[in-house]
């Protein structure tokens, strides 16, 4: 049996649970269990309190190590709202979040540690994964963007950061009033990440190290939720382009046009100037072309390929030009939502 000592704890590891896999579950638990760095506090929160069979699990594992503190919701309550309430409890520096169906390997915290601790103007650090499928095999791997301005490029498109992998500065967000967003019932690490960057002037970076394996299988997500989540996304998606076009005085439509693409072209030269934008401006430039129509983007194709060329990775462009010639919709890379 593992023991803290009475003072607080460095890491408090931050897991909810729902209906996952019972192998998962206790895959995920253990590689936190034999972790190489071992003093932290282990938060699991079940938030279906009608699941017995995780109940019985996860007390028979705690019964075996006292770093474990197993609660159960009194009502299905959301991850967001079970990881505030976990925030609330947690007496670690560190917040580490852990999925319930992932594994962290053995030297994860010692090298996030040790990071954080010499890097003390980094809010929330992430780290590169493994993505396996349900029977644990390697399928793919992600080397996430490192450096501030190479997240912050990120951010206009996705999350800089695998959810499952961030450790956070529990100060940071103490002393910025932040908290999950429990009106997101999906992407809510993704609208925290950009609250932190972008409102808050706070830094984010990754490990270019891989130090999880993130777990993908078919039955992850339901059709309802994945729209949810896409719908989230581009909510966030929109809120960060607009906070850094406003500073060159661009709005974002509400609908984006040929004429809005031209009209951003156009405007390449002043982005240019400064090489910390310019990656920005080149995924705001992307995000906008991939929300046109597809005969819209063909023309635009034909009419700027040397601009598109030049600016665009070959990741980008093969993006681009499928959806205009193969795919009817690609609503994962799209700014043109109906808004509440």
């Amino acid at each position: 049996m593992s023991t803290i000592n009475n003072r607080n704890p460095k890491i408090s590891v931050l897991m909810s649970i729902y209906k996952e896999n019972s192998l998962y579950v206790r895959q995920a638990i253990d590689s936190i269990l034999n972790q190489s760095f071992g003093d932290f506090e282990f938060l699991i929160y079940n938030d279906n309190p009608e699941d017995f069979i995780l109940d019985k699990l996860v007390l028979e594992i705690a019964r075996k190590d006292s770093r474990i503190q197993y609660q159960r919701n009194e009502k299905n309550i959301g991850l967001a709202a079970t990881l505030n309430r976990q925030i609330c409890v947690a007496k670690g520096e560190y917040l580490a979040r852990m999925d319930a169906d992932d594994i962290s390997l053995p030297d994860r915290f010692i090298m996030q540690v040790e990071y954080l601790d010499r890097n003390t103007n980094i809010a929330v650090l992430g780290t590169w994964a493994k993505i396996i499928d349900k029977e644990g095999q390697v399928i793919s791997s992600a080397s996430l963007k490192t450096g501030y301005n190479n997240i912050i490029a990120c951010a206009m498109c996705d999350s800089p950061l695998f959810h499952p992998s961030v450790m956070i500065r529990k100060e940071f967000l103490q002393l910025n009033g932040l908290s999950y967003n429990e009106d997101f019932s999906c992407a809510q690490d993704y609208e925290l990440w950009s609250r932190i960057l972008f409102e808050k002037g706070g830094y984010i970076d990754n490990l270019s190290v891989y130090l999880i394996y993130y777990r993908v299988t078919t039955s992850q997500i339901s059709s309802i939720k994945q729209q949810q989540q896409i719908y989230n996304s581009l909510l966030v998606r929109r809120n960060n382009i607009s906070f850094f076009l406003n500073k060159y005085s661009i709005d974002l439509p509400r609908k984006i046009t040929k004429t809005d693409v031209c009209n951003l072209i156009n405007r390449i030269s002043e982005f240019k100037e400064e090489s910390s934008t310019h990656k920005i401006y080149v995924n705001i430039l992307f995000m906008y072309c991939m929300s046109l129509p597809r005969l819209e983007k063909i023309i635009l194709l034909i009419k700027y390929v040397c601009v598109f060329y030049s600016e665009f990775s070959l990741k980008q462009m093969c993006l681009l030009v499928a959806s205009s010639f193969f795919m009817r919709k690609f609503p994962l890379c799209s700014l043109n939502i109906m808004l509440h």
